[in-house]
């Protein structure tokens, strides 16, 4: 005999989807305002807000951060590029966040 689930737990799971997809929904308006702001970000055909240091040449990538702030990664394996520390310091001091 199959159990049956009460009526409660289908409306806390949607509660829970739902409030996981608002989350995702601020912070992706979050990375693309903040993209916007600091310039020079295109998003690419996946929907991340990317950008190559003039530097290294290193694609730089906006990102969500535990903190519910925006934060900068370079991606690549070798070495830093020079700029992340400063577009980082950048998205703090204008309201960003993030600890990235």
């Amino acid at each position: 005999m199959a159990r049956k689930t009460k009526p409660y737990i289908w409306g806390a799971c949607r509660a829970a989807r739902d409030a996981e997809e608002e989350r995702k929904a601020r912070g992706d308006a979050q990375i693309a305002a903040a993209a916007r702001a600091c310039g020079g970000f295109v998003q690419n055909e996946i929907g991340r807000w990317i950008r190559n240091c003039p530097d290294c040449a290193r694609t730089l990538l906006l990102n969500s951060c535990s903190d519910g702030g925006v934060g900068v990664t370079g991606l690549g394996n070798d070495g830093k590029c020079p700029e992340v520390p400063h577009i980082g310091q950048w998205l703090r001091d204008n309201g960003f966040g993030g600890a990235s």
